[in-house]
């Protein structure tokens, strides 16, 4: 089904993968195995359970070309962005998900890493991650998703830049560094059922602010879920997921206070 997908975008020097579903029963998933040091090999790509696949998606960063993508968590914005880009002679590669959010796809210089963080727009609160290395998207023909844009990404200096320059066009408002809605704090003596998810998430994020190695906040995290967080529908594998998937994402601080290049970027 997803054969003649795989093949072009290998061509193009990107790494497809074979998706399976996630816990929400959307096709997101990769199958493979340490799917993030997938090499951009046709024996490589071949390797994957294509048989079971219920999606295709792309890794980003350094395994395909330096390929990132804008992940823009709202159907308003993610509409009025693509509008905004088709209006103009600034096309880059966008695709529709199966939630009818939007992925914009770039071209970095150097493959960056990821960040997520908040925004404001038109008194929305909403969230954004700049995906590359370590991360991966689910892209056309995977069932949900469609092209919304039918152009070649866009070579950036960064991601980043392109993001702050979509930000000026939009009327975007940036969000101090750190803020997260509706996240609870940090080490709490008991962490309930509910939170427990996002709380994860949100001690692992100190710990990698203190400077501490994946496998120290591993250790640090498993003392933490035996000692304070409730029992029951989880185990400890999802929480050090739930870690890993902190420490892939780069840092926010000073994200804004950089200098900005335009070139190639929105008008």
């Amino acid at each position: 089904m997803f054969e003649q997908a795989c093949n072009e975008y290998f061509k193009r020097g990107w790494t497809p993968l074979a998706l399976g579903l996630d816990t929400n029963g959307y096709p997101k998933r990769p199958l493979a195995v340490a799917w993030t040091s997938i090499p951009h090999t046709a024996a490589a790509v071949r390797a994957q359970p294509w048989a079971d696949a219920k999606g295709i998606g792309l890794a980003l960063g350094a395994q395909s070309s330096n390929l990132a993508a804008m992940d823009i968590d709202d159907v308003a914005l993610g509409q009025a962005v693509v509008a905004a880009l088709k209006s103009t002679a600034v096309l880059t590669r966008a695709v529709w998900t199966i939630r009818k959010r939007a992925h914009l796809f770039f071209i970095e210089e150097t493959a960056s890493r990821s960040v997520a963080f908040s925004c404001q727009w038109r008194g929305r609160r909403i969230k954004i991650e700049l995906k590359a290395n370590g991360t991966q998207v689910a892209t056309v023909p995977t069932p949900g998703y469609e092209l919304a844009i039918d152009a070649a990404p866009r070579a950036v200096p960064s991601l980043r830049d392109a993001w702050l320059s979509l930000c000026r066009h939009m009327g975007i408002e940036q969000e101090p560094a750190g803020v997260q809605a509706n996240y609870p704090k940090a080490w709490q003596e008991t962490v309930p059922i509910e939170s427990r998810n996002k709380a994860a998430y949100i001690e692992a994020h100190k710990l990698r602010e203190a400077g501490l190695s994946l496998e120290q906040a591993k250790a640090t995290m498993a003392a933490r879920f035996d000692s304070a967080y409730e029992k029951g529908q989880i185990t400890l594998a999802e929480i050090l997921r739930t870690v890993e998937s902190a420490y892939s994402k780069g840092e926010v601080t000073r994200f804004y206070d950089r200098p900005v290049d335009e070139s190639n970027l929105l008008p």
